[in-house]
């Protein structure tokens, strides 16, 4: 996955869990369980508890589920004990990490261009760093 079909990805993915009324476990922390509590309000605690946790269950085996299989593999197992946020949140941060390191690897190829006489294709080759660096979002002037 680079960087740009992971942005694609995590939009439909959470659109996904949305629908299925999922979604919340990737920004509401896990509820917890007043044991002090009276007896009606304690029941509706745990029952809430109860609920997220299987929904964190759905959520997570979703966003596995939608990766391919060399990753699915990877994050079942580092991932099994944790929760859907944990996991969208590190995929997160690896591809936003590498999309980082791609633009700057694009921006670095046009400040290291040079034009040479001896070279007949270099306009070509500049229009070729300049697109890809547009199409991933930065402007040129």
């Amino acid at each position: 996955m680079d960087g740009s079909f992971f942005r694609r990805w995590k939009s439909k993915m959470y659109f996904f869990l949305t629908t299925l009324k999922i979604a919340y476990v990737l920004t509401i922390p896990k509820p917890i369980v007043d044991e002090a509590a009276d007896g009606a309000i304690k029941q509706t605690a745990i029952k809430q508890k109860q609920k997220w946790e299987e929904d964190d269950t759905y959520c997570k085996g979703y966003i596995l589920g939608g990766l391919s299989d060399t990753l699915y593999d990877v994050y079942k197992i580092k991932y099994a004990s944790s929760t859907a946020k944990e996991l969208w949140d590190d995929l997160y941060n690896k591809y936003k990490t590498e999309d980082a390191g791609n633009k700057k690897f694009l921006i670095s190829k046009l400040f290291d261009f040079r034009m040479v006489d001896s070279k007949s294709t270099q306009i070509r080759e500049l229009q070729m760093i300049m697109n890809l660096i547009i199409s991933k979002g930065h402007s040129l002037d």
